[in-house]
């Protein structure tokens, strides 16, 4: 069994940093997965502080958000929190894959791109680490979520998901879409064969509990910590 901790959108929120480190050692993951909007418009040395103060168990898995700094994008690894925006990680034979950032938005955050240019990127990428690895389980993380799903609802009832994050989970069929970026869209959706989760802003306590089986069976729990009164 191997037991995940995820979490996005934190946004800086250095009061529920702590509040969620409490919880992770009394939820005790094997695995710690960061989904983006570490910090809300920081610095990268903030992001390598809330980073660090999460990584109570190791390894801790990250991509940068759209409000985290660009430089995040290109840090490799802060101590035992692992960088895996377009880069790959094998824990206990799970392949965990990761893009940070979102396509364009009228708001002009820090870490956005351009969409068509981003589906042959990410299939080159993906494509590239397939062929050299050995794994039984994919779980790819993204911060923004596939378009036309249940998890990129904005409020006003538009979908702001991206296409290549789409057409990449359609046609690589990872088992597990791990997805933040969309407040109100927490939840859980279906493309394909892949399962969809948006574990809900951390910011506000919330988090969600994945637990892999042996024979690869999949269940999950959305939650919110305890401690918040």
């Amino acid at each position: 069994m191997t037991r995940l901790f995820v979490l996005g959108d934190l946004h800086g929120s250095w009061k529920m940093v702590q509040k969620l480190r409490d919880t992770i050692v009394v939820e005790k993951p094997d695995l710690v997965l960061v989904c983006g909007d570490i910090t809300h418009f920081g610095s990268t040395d903030e992001a390598k502080n809330l980073l660090l103060k999460l990584s109570v168990v190791k390894p801790l898995l990250f991509v940068p958000g759209n409000c985290d700094p660009p430089t995040l994008l290109t840090l490799e690894s802060i101590n035992d929190a692992k960088n895996i925006h377009l880069k790959a990680f094998v824990y206990d034979d799970i392949l965990f894959f990761g893009l940070g950032g979102c396509p364009f938005t009228p708001f002009h955050t820090l870490i956005e791109w351009d969409d068509t240019q981003m589906r042959s990127l990410l299939h080159d990428a993906i494509s590239t680490m397939i062929k050299k690895l050995s794994y039984s389980l994919f779980v790819f993380c993204s911060h923004t979520p596939p378009i036309h799903t249940k998890l990129d609802v904005i409020f006003t009832g538009e979908h702001v998901g991206s296409m290549a994050v789409r057409e990449a989970i359609s046609y690589f069929k990872p088992n597990i879409g791990i997805h933040a970026h969309i407040h109100e869209a927490m939840g859980y959706d279906n493309l394909g064969r892949t399962l969809l989760l948006n574990a809900g802003p951390a910011a506000r306590g919330h988090y969600a509990i994945v637990e892999i089986d042996n024979a690869h069976n999949v269940s999950f729990k959305f939650k919110k910590s305890k401690s918040i009164a």
